[in-house]
């Protein structure tokens, strides 16, 4: 179970980073959807970047429960999988409806 969360903290940390990335430097170019012409670039950062933060520490947390309580490990997956489609959701509904220009 050690390197199954080890695993998930490092892709959590990366994620992190990448909403970091987003969210302060406005580096929405990094989506593979966005389209400078359609959306403002301001606010699908804020948008976007948050949701991947939030998405990233949600997988760090979630590490730490794998790790924490190896016996719990199919319902600490399924709070990880339904924190991490509720983000996903949420960024996508948020970006379609507040970001465009």
């Amino acid at each position: 179970m050690g390197s199954s969360a080890l695993i998930l903290a490092s892709v959590g940390i990366f994620i992190f980073l990448i909403g970091i990335i987003i969210y302060k430097f406005k580096a929405v170019h990094l989506l593979t959807w966005y389209k400078p012409e359609k959306y403002d670039e301001n606010k699908l950062s804020k948008i976007s970047g948050s949701g991947l933060l939030f998405v990233g520490l949600w997988l760090i947390l979630g590490s730490v429960f794998i790790f924490a309580l190896p016996e719990r490990v199919e319902i600490v997956g399924i709070m990880i999988s339904f924190g991490v489609i509720v983000a996903v959701v949420k960024s996508i509904y948020h970006s379609n409806k507040y970001a465009k220009k």
